[in-house]
């Protein structure tokens, strides 16, 4: 079936396919309403150097270092980007979801690097706005502390620990559409599919309603079987074996008999009883019979006979 046959069974089962429709659009509306949005909270954290010691922001180069303070936010190395990667694996892990669930908050959460700075973006999402923020702010604040839990068992001097900058916290969640799209593209789908469904049964069936009544009136139509002789034997059956032959059906009254020979008596047509009984007393030849309707002529006596 291509697309324009599909095309003709719709316009042509109208009368089904836009009730459908109509009841698609309610089912649909009353499904998307239902549909809860989701909601997503974001916040971002800087990782920095220690603003005094002696650590080498640039460990290839022999300059010597700066013992003094520094300003943590122009030696943005390439060091700490790997320091951050090793932190958003730690937030992302089983276990210190399960930390932030015992909060009451939300674990579909998602912690990421910055490509070009050694910055971890925080993603947190729920159908609940207010989960949402609080736990993007709970993961923005457990990165400071696993920081500290990691520099203390290895007993980091103070002037060397990492520090840490919250660059933005989230103050509202944001509605996304993903879920109510998706709810509307299966919608969609479902919708066409029943459209269809019930244009092609109705097509069908009224094919079979039709095939029926085609059958139906062709089986009215045909005449009966033609008339079937009396069984018994023919009569050239009969004469080889004996058996009586078949009588003759004594025709109706005034049919005509086509194929019957009329008799002599049949034919002295206005003639008289006498006429018929010389014709059939005669030797059969032409003048030995009279003609129809003439009287028969005397002989005459010959002249000069003796008296």
């Amino acid at each position: 079936m291509d697309l324009r046959t599909l095309l003709k069974i719709l316009v042509r089962r109208w009368i089904v396919v836009i009730p459908t429709i109509l009841v698609a659009v309610l089912v649909g509306s009353q499904l998307m309403g239902s549909v809860e949005p989701e909601y997503e909270a974001k916040g971002s954290l800087l990782i920095l150097l220690p603003t005094t010691g002696t650590i080498d922001a640039n460990p290839g180069d022999d300059a010597p270092t700066d013992d003094g303070s520094r300003n943590a936010y122009l030696e943005l190395v390439a060091g700490l980007d790997r320091t951050a990667r090793v932190f958003s694996t730690i937030m992302n892990d089983n276990a210190q979801k399960q930390d932030i669930r015992a909060q009451g908050l939300t674990t579909d959460y998602e912690v990421t690097v910055d490509e070009d700075a050694p910055v971890l973006n925080v993603t947190a999402k729920d159908k609940r706005p207010r989960i949402a923020i609080d736990t993007a702010k709970a993961v923005l604040l457990a990165i400071p502390q696993q920081i500290e839990i990691r520099e203390a068992s290895l007993k980091v001097a103070p002037d060397e620990k990492i520090q840490t900058d919250v660059l933005s916290t989230p103050a509202r969640a944001t509605a996304l559409n993903a879920a109510k799209t998706r709810a509307l593209v299966a919608f969609i789908a479902l919708g066409i599919a029943a459209v269809l469904s019930v244009a092609l049964l109705v097509e069908s069936w009224a094919q079979s309603a039709q095939s029926r009544r085609d059958r139906r009136r062709l089986t009215v139509a045909v005449p009966g079987p033609a008339a079937v002789p009396a069984s018994g034997p023919t009569p050239a059956t009969a004469s080889a074996t004996g058996a009586p032959a078949p009588k003759r059906a004594s025709p109706r009254p005034g049919a005509p008999q086509p194929e019957d020979q009329p008799t002599a008596r049949e034919r002295v047509v206005g003639g008289s009883d006498d006429d018929a009984n010389v014709a059939q007393a005669g030797d059969g030849s032409p003048g030995a019979a009279k003609q129809p309707g003439r009287a028969r002529a005397k002989p005459r006596r010959r002249s000069g006979a003796a008296s």
